[in-house]
């Protein structure tokens, strides 16, 4: 029987042959042996704006946030087990308990590989994989019961060059991951040849170095003058760094050893120790000297061609910082601005992240604000002379003649109109104000353009577009008609400072001008703001809204409270009567109904 299984065992090692050195120092193939290593510590880029509408004469504001991090740290746990062991309960539990002890810590990434022999042959392996559920499947297996316990160093040199596949297979310039390499095994009352396997497995281990060794002997100790445990505690102290030992019945001190030593390596790992940041600017824009709110390092280059740089060190390289600077269009077009952030950790090795800015169009040149003539002075009434009253003959009855009918051209009824309507919200911080059924006022703004919306002919074919402003404007939604998709974008409005009007009614005039434009629809802006005008006065806005209505716009404007500018918004409505006023958010559902049934036709319908 015992030569039967000798037989088998052979056969199922096949090439596990023990190598005595060099077994490990041989490169993947086709990587260069100088290929530098990446840091796990890298950046966050983020971007206060992805659009940016401006005039040549108007500054584009850039805003962004970089977040230094450090990712999890790789660890590759293998554990090689003896199949024979009267501690049938123990030796699955114990390999478990290590497996939920590093599976728990959020600071590490871990893979697992497994190995099960019997004797001298193999019974089971398992390569290191993150799919920790097939691991751990694999550690539930219950030992069987047998006295006859050999041991063959052949399995530790086979999970060793597992450990060192795994490593191989890891990205080239990745940081080399933490190995731990665990054994479970006992020798059959100090059988001779058995011992000096476990000696030539321990040449091997002390050759690979894993970062930690531990070794468990999978039987109790014996008190006469045989012991089963004797040469696998040798093992342990002859290791790399002395190595660690654990026996039955204790399932605590094999993963309380190990996040020992984990919890040291992990401190004395990687953090960031500097960081530089460069922005590279294109041809159409500048750095507007001084505007930078963190001072620049470096600016190199001439206009068209900038870089701008930043640079910092020591513990202030760890904590995230936000820079805001301002760019001066040069050239009409949509700008781009490439980034990189480089992280250099505290073991000199570097990783850089790359990210581009949202594009910042430039329109066009500005439109300058016409002053408004004052009106002309009164003239005096003249009294009416007096006439003489004289016969005058009688006219024939007026006939009423309805043109649309004798020029063969159909009325304009809501029921044939058709619209495409861009839905101007204010997404200022005073947004935030509660209404006085105490709800905030953007939440009553958002209700009401779904009162607007549920009032068009979505169905049939009109369209909408959302578009917000603050700082700089936003377009949520293109015009479509998708109701799902529009109650979508408005609930992804976010407020922030300031109250650009001007933006927003410019990338509103944009959308409403733009292919997705319906030919034959009526274009319709409908404006909502809580406020006046800021940083810019109101003329831009109300320039920005006589260029729409030159364009065929008919503009609604909507205020909403008692800080507005009643005479700008009565400028940038089509009519005096199209401005309208909401004292409270709450009132707005039914101002945005009656604008949907007021919407006129289109001048497409009629002959000029």
């Amino acid at each position: 029987m015992l030569l039967s299984r000798i037989l088998v065992g052979v056969a199922s090692i096949g090439l596990l042959v023990s190598v005595p050195g060099g077994a490990w120092t041989t490169p993947m193939p086709g990587l260069a042996d100088d290929l530098p290593l990446s840091s796990t510590c890298g950046a966050e880029l983020t971007f206060g704006s992805n659009d940016h509408f401006v005039k040549l004469c108007e500054p584009a504001t850039i805003t962004a946030q970089i977040s230094p991090q450090c990712h999890r740290q790789r660890v590759h746990l293998f554990i090689i087990r003896t199949l024979e062991s009267k501690e049938r309960r123990w030796l699955p539990d114990a390999s478990i308990a290590i497996l939920d002890a590093l599976q728990s810590d959020p600071r590490i990434e871990l893979a697992v590989g497994h190995l099960v022999f019997s004797d001298i042959w193999l019974h089971s392996e398992y390569p290191v994989t993150e799919d920790l559920s097939l691991i751990r499947d694999a550690l539930s297996l219950m030992p069987i019961h047998d006295n006859n316990i050999q041991f063959d160093s052949r399995f530790v040199k086979r999970g060793l060059d597992l450990l060192h596949d795994a490593r191989l297979a890891a990205h080239p310039s990745a940081s080399p991951p933490i190995e731990i390499l665990v054994l479970f095994a006992a020798i059959f009352d100090e059988h001779e040849p058995s011992v000096r396997e476990t000696r030539i497995a321990a040449s091997l281990v002390r050759e690979y170095a894993p970062d930690v060794f531990l070794v468990a002997c999978s039987e109790q100790e014996s008190v006469g003058a045989f012991t089963r445990c004797k040469p696998i505690r040798d093992m342990a102290f002859t290791g790399p760094a002395g190595g660690y030992y654990a026996r039955p019945p204790d399932t605590r001190k094999l993963p309380r050893l190990i996040q020992e030593e984990l919890e040291a390596r992990l401190a004395a790992g990687p953090a960031p120790a500097s960081l530089t940041v460069e922005h590279r600017l294109p041809a159409g824009l500048t750095y507007l000297d001084g505007s930078a709110s963190v001072p620049l390092t470096r600016l190199d280059g001439p206009p068209g061609a900038q870089r701008l740089r930043w640079d910092r060190s020591g513990a202030a390289a760890g904590e995230a910082f936000t820079v805001t600077y301002q760019v001066q269009p040069r050239e009409l077009g949509a700008w781009t601005i490439d980034t990189a952030a480089t992280v250099t950790d505290t073991l000199g090795l570097a990783q850089t992240t790359n990210s581009t800015t949202g594009p910042i169009t430039v329109t066009g040149p500005c439109i300058e604000p016409t002053d408004t003539p004052p009106p002309p002075s009164p003239t005096p009434t003249l009294p009416p002379p007096t006439v003489t009253p004289t016969p005058t003959a009688t006219l024939a009855p007026l006939v009423p003649v309805f043109l649309p009918v004798a020029l063969r051209e159909p009325a304009c009824t809501p029921d044939w109109q058709r619209v495409d309507v861009a839905l101007v919200i204010d997404a200022s911080t005073s947004m935030n104000e509660l209404t006085a059924a105490g709800r905030p006022k953007l939440a009553a703004a958002s209700d009401a353009a779904r009162a607007f919306l549920g009032a068009l002919r979505l169905d049939t074919g009109d369209q909408a577009a959302i578009v917000t402003f603050n700082a700089e404007a936003t377009l949520l939604q293109t015009l479509t008609s998708s109701e799902p998709d529009l109650h979508a974008a408005l609930d992804r409005i976010a407020t922030a400072p300031q109250t650009r009007i001007h933006r927003g009614i410019e990338v509103a005039a944009a959308e409403l001008a733009s292919p997705r434009r319906a030919a034959g629809h009526t274009p319709v802006m409908v404006l909502l703001t809580d406020g006046r005008a800021n940083p810019e006065g109101p003329e831009f806005a109300v320039a920005e809204a006589d260029t729409a209505k030159r364009a065929g716009v008919t503009v609604f404007t909507v205020g909403l409270g008692d800080d507005l500018d009643h005479e700008a918004l009565r400028a940038m409505a089509s009519r005096p009567e199209d401005y309208h006023h909401a004292p409270d958010a709450e009132q707005l559902a039914e101002i945005y109904r009656a604008i949907a049934v007021a919407i006129p036709c289109g001048p497409e319908s009629f002959w000029p």
